[in-house]
């Protein structure tokens, strides 16, 4: 190949890696992004709000009773955790030169 016909070529891949970036970042376009720029977006939003307000209203009002702790049943429980035990730290500063 010639050098001219490198240039060009790259020039030309130059250019489309270019228009790429520039319409997957800069262009706001629903079919690139996934998102609506109309109302129906703020609408949806508002309408997870009230679902998630509503939910946590829900919670306010549960009145737990803590006599569950003091059951036989939940004392006979056993514990099955496992002491992972320390791990050795590393260096004060990661970014300091090795000596």
């Amino acid at each position: 190949m010639s050098n001219l016909l490198k240039n060009l070529l790259i020039a030309l891949g130059l250019a489309i890696l270019l228009f790429v970036g520039y319409t997957l970042f800069f262009k706001q376009d629903e079919s690139l992004t996934g998102v609506e720029t109309t109302g129906t977006f703020s609408a949806e939003a508002a309408l997870e709000t009230q679902k998630l307000l509503a939910t946590t209203n829900e919670l306010k009002l549960l009145n737990i009773d803590g006599s569950i702790f003091s059951d036989p049943l939940f004392a006979s429980l056993r514990d099955f955790r496992v002491d992972l035990g320390t791990e050795p730290s590393g260096r004060p500063n990661p970014f300091s030169p090795l000596r």
